[in-house]
C-alpha cells in the first residue's frame, strides 16, 4: 500500500479477497472511512461497518501490525478488535 511516507508492506494472504480487505482496513485507518470510501474500497463500505471506529481511531502502525499477523496465520475472515 502507497502511504504520503512510502510504501508499506500489509502482510501474505492466501487470497485475493483477504488482500483486498486488509487493504480497504488500512485504507480506511490511514484516509478515514468517508475519504477511503470516495477512494474506492475493494468491498462495499457496509463490510467494515462494525470496525470503522476501531480503524478510524486506530494508530496506522498498530493496524498494520494487526494485519500482517492476519495474514501470517492464514485465519479465517479478517476482524479486528
Amino acid at each position: 500500500m502507497w502511504t504520503p511516507d512510502g510504501e508499506v508492506y500489509l502482510g501474505h494472504f492466501d487470497s485475493s479477497e483477504k488482500a483486498g480487505q486488509a487493504y480497504d482496513r488500512a485504507a480506511i485507518c490511514l484516509k478515514g472511512f468517508e475519504e477511503a470510501v470516495k477512494d474506492g474500497l475493494n468491498f462495499r463500505s457496509t463490510t467494515y461497518h462494525q470496525e470503522r471506529d476501531i480503524l478510524e481511531e486506530s494508530d496506522f502502525g498498530n493496524i498494520v501490525s494487526q494485519l500482517q499477523k492476519m495474514g501470517v496465520k492464514g485465519s479465517g475472515d479478517l476482524v479486528l478488535k
